[in-house]
């Protein structure tokens, strides 16, 4: 079960987990997001911090796919 998360404030580990959770890749997660694979590799390994903007659209990216998943749309 996904916990939830204060987007904004979203952090590199947390972001690890949550995709891992779902089971993307950094490759997938940055393709859906329209990002190159090393930006998420940075974030993850806390090089550079998440913009909130940017948190705002992975939550939204990560909320689809959770939807997916479940045989939603």
């Amino acid at each position: 079960m996904l916990r939830r998360v204060a987007w904004p404030s979203l952090t590199g580990q947390e972001l690890k987990r949550l995709r891992l959770q779902l089971g993307l890749t950094q490759k997938a997660l940055a393709m859906r997001l329209g990002i190159q694979r090393n930006t998420v590799t940075r974030w993850e390994m806390g090089r550079h911090p998440i913009n909130p903007v940017i948190a705002i659209a992975i939550g939204a990216v990560l909320a689809a796919e959770r939807q997916k998943r479940k045989g939603g749309r």
